[in-house]
């Protein structure tokens, strides 16, 4: 695994490092996403799921309902979970989440600091911040090395 930094100048930028995700991730992957409010967790998300075919309209945060399912042009399925209101790891586990992450598909997790003990130990990891200055956001992005480099441009 990789760690880099790339620093997003707007909306555009978020949803155009999901769709660079998308291009790079295949079924088993988990997405770990980690930020605060309006980091651009669920952006991301829209970009990476657009990306896929799936209808940008059709992806909202999941917090109340915990988890989204989109089938994908690909054939596969997208899971977007949100472990915002979930008080600790085992009322992640208790989704059934590790069925999920077995199933074929991609997995996105918002808020995934919560449970990152529950999540795969391969993961892809996205952490989302506001600079300072408040005018960007800087992604901290942990992912397997072949793919960091592709995304850095490497």
């Amino acid at each position: 695994m990789r760690t880099f930094v790339q620093e997003l100048t707007g909306e555009q930028a978020t949803l155009e490092l999901g769709a660079m995700l998308a291009e790079h991730a295949a079924p088993g992957v988990t997405i770990a996403l980690i930020g605060g409010l309006g980091a651009g967790k669920t952006t991301l998300t829209r970009g990476f799921a657009q990306a896929l075919g799936v209808d940008e309209s059709t992806v909202s945060s999941p917090t109340y309902v915990l988890h989204h399912v989109y089938p994908t042009s690909r054939g596969w399925l997208i899971h977007h979970f949100d472990v915002y209101r979930l008080e600790d790891a085992d009322q992640f586990e208790a989704l059934g989440v590790g069925e999920t992450f077995d199933s074929g598909g991609v997995s996105l997790v918002e808020w995934a600091d919560k449970a990152l003990d529950s999540l795969p130990a391969d993961a892809w990891i996205v952490e989302l911040r506001h600079t300072a200055e408040g005018t960007s956001r800087l992604a901290r992005l942990t992912l397997p090395a072949a793919v960091a480099a592709r995304i850095a441009g490497e």
